[in-house]
C-alpha cells in the first residue's frame, strides 16, 4: 500500500473508503473540464473570463501549426470564441494576467495573490534556470518605471549572441524575464505573440488583494482549484510540477478529510492511491453525452498523460520533439475526444496563406470497446476546427498519411 493510503487509511474516520469506477472517474473529469457542453459559460467576450475561473488557468504555448493552445483550449469550450477576447481580457479588462502555473499560462486576476510561493521561490535563486545578472536587471527595471511598458525588442544591446533558447538570449530580454518571475514585472499586454512589461502597480486593478496567503491558504487554494476544475485528484496530481508544496498538500488534505469537507475514493482496477473529491462533485450527474470535440495536446483535461492513460487507457504522446523518422503519429496530434473517451488523434496542419486546413494523419482507435463517430459528426467537427483556424478549405497535402486517403470523398464535399 502506498505511503499516502496508508496514511490516511489508518484513521478509523476512514474506515470506508468509497469505490469509484474508472467510468464514473472519466466522467467527473470531463464534466468538471466543461468539454461536453455546448455553451457551458454562455457566448460573448465575458464567456471568456468565467472560463478561466473555472479551470484555474489556461496554458500558453508557441506552437502554431493550428492555433495555438491558449486559443484552442478556449475555443474547445466556447464556440463563439475570438483570438481577440483573450486580449481584451489581457489587457484592458484584466481579468486576467499571465505568470507561471505548472508552465506559463493566463490565470484568473483574483489568484494573483497566489502566485507569490512561486515568486518567492524564484527569488530564492534555487531554480535550474541560469543565474541572473543582477546588475542588468537592476537597470532594466528602471527602465520600464522611467520609459513605461517596455518588449524586448525596445533594448538595444549589441552584446547578443546568436539566436536560439533561453541560453542565448539578448542579456537585457532575459533580465526582463527574470524580474517577470521574481514578480517585479507584469505582462501588460502583447503584441503579437511578444511581450509586453510593466510594473505590478500599473498593470493591476486597484482593488485587487495582493497579500501574502498563509501555507494553509495556499494548499486550500491549490486543493479546490484543482478539484473544481477536475473533478477528483491525487495529491501528485494536485500538485504537478509545483516544488516543494506536496507534504503541505498532503497535510491539509488530510485535515480537511477529518473535517468531512474532503472524500476519499479509490478507483476500481488502479490500485490503492488515495483520490480526492467533494460531495459537491460526487452528487452532479455522470452521464456525459457523445460529443466530438478536437483537442489540444496542452488542454487542462490530458496535460497530465499518466491519469489518461491509467483512466482513459489512452496512451498519448505529442511528437513534436520525437526525431521525424520517429513519430508514428504526426509533428502535432490533436488528440479526439468522443463522450468520455478518447477515439484517436489528427496531425493536421493550417496553411494560413491559403486558407486551408491540411488534413496529414487521422489515427482512429480500432479493435477496442469505444464507440466512434459517424461520418457526419466528423465532417462538421472538421468544418467547425477549420473556421477556427481561419481555413475555407480542408485538404490532404502530399505530407498526408496513406491512412488519410479514406477521407478524400468526404473531404471533397465538404470543399465542393
Amino acid at each position: 500500500m502506498s505511503t499516502e493510503a496508508s496514511l490516511v487509511m489508518g484513521q478509523s474516520f476512514l474506515a470506508q473508503v468509497r469505490k469509484l469506477s474508472r467510468k464514473s472517474a472519466r466522467a467527473m473529469i470531463i464534466r468538471a473540464s466543461r468539454l461536453q457542453e455546448v455553451r457551458p459559460f454562455g457566448k460573448g467576450t465575458n464567456s471568456v473570463c468565467k472560463l478561466v475561473n473555472h479551470l484555474g488557468y489556461v496554458q500558453i504555448d508557441t506552437i502554431s501549426v493550428v492555433q495555438r493552445a491558449h486559443h484552442h483550449v478556449l475555443w474547445s469550450r466556447i464556440p463563439s470564441y475570438k483570438v481577440s477576447h483573450l486580449d481584451l481580457h489581457l489587457a484592458r479588462k484584466r481579468t486576467i494576467f499571465e505568470y507561471w502555473a505548472h508552465a506559463a499560462a493566463y490565470l484568473p486576476i483574483d489568484d494573483y495573490r497566489f502566485t507569490s510561493f512561486t515568486k518567492k521561490y524564484f527569488q530564492s535563486g534555487l531554480d535550474a534556470w541560469p543565474k541572473p545578472d543582477r546588475n542588468m536587471m537592476k537597470w532594466v527595471l528602471t527602465q520600464v518605471k522611467e520609459r513605461g511598458p517596455l518588449m524586448a525588442r525596445d533594448f538595444e544591446d549589441s552584446r547578443s549572441s546568436r539566436r536560439g533558447g533561453w541560453w542565448d538570449w539578448k542579456p537585457a530580454k532575459r533580465a526582463l524575464e527574470r524580474l517577470f518571475l521574481e514578480g517585479a514585472l507584469m505582462v501588460s499586454s502583447r503584441k503579437g505573440f511578444q511581450k509586453v512589461y510593466d510594473i505590478p502597480e500599473r498593470v493591476l486593478p486597484a482593488d485587487i488583494d495582493t497579500s501574502q496567503p498563509s501555507d494553509v491558504e495556499y494548499a486550500d487554494h491549490l486543493i479546490d482549484r484543482y478539484l473544481l476544475a477536475n473533478g477528483i485528484g491525487t495529491i501528485p496530481q494536485i500538485c504537478y510540477l509545483r516544488r516543494g508544496i506536496k507534504d503541505l498538500v498532503n497535510k491539509r488534505a488530510t485535515q480537511r478529510l477529518q473535517d468531512k469537507d474532503l472524500i476519499a475514493l479509490q478507483i476500481e482496477g488502479c490500485g490503492d492511491n488515495i483520490v480526492y473529491s467533494t460531495a459537491d462533485q460526487l452528487e452532479q450527474k455522470h452521464r456525459i453525452p457523445k460529443r466530438l470535440t478536437i483537442l489540444s495536446p496542452f488542454d487542462n483535461a490530458l496535460i497530465q498523460r499518466a491519469r489518461i492513460k491509467e483512466l482513459f487507457q489512452y496512451d498519448y504522446k505529442i511528437e513534436c520533439y520525437v526525431p521525424r523518422e520517429k513519430r508514428i503519429r504526426g509533428y502535432f496530434c490533436l488528440p479526439l475526444l468522443y463522450g468520455d473517451r478518447f477515439i484517436g488523434c489528427m496531425d493536421a496542419k493550417a496553411i494560413r496563406s491559403k486558407e486551408r486546413l491540411v488534413v496529414r494523419n487521422l489515427c482512429l482507435e480500432k479493435g477496442r470497446d469505444i464507440d466512434l463517430p459517424t461520418e457526419s459528426v466528423l465532417i462538421d467537427t472538421l468544418i467547425r476546427f477549420a473556421k477556427f483556424n481561419g481555413c475555407k478549405t480542408i485538404g490532404l497535402d502530399d505530407h498526408s498519411h496513406s491512412n488519410v486517403q479514406e477521407l478524400l470523398p468526404f473531404i471533397t464535399r465538404i470543399t465542393s
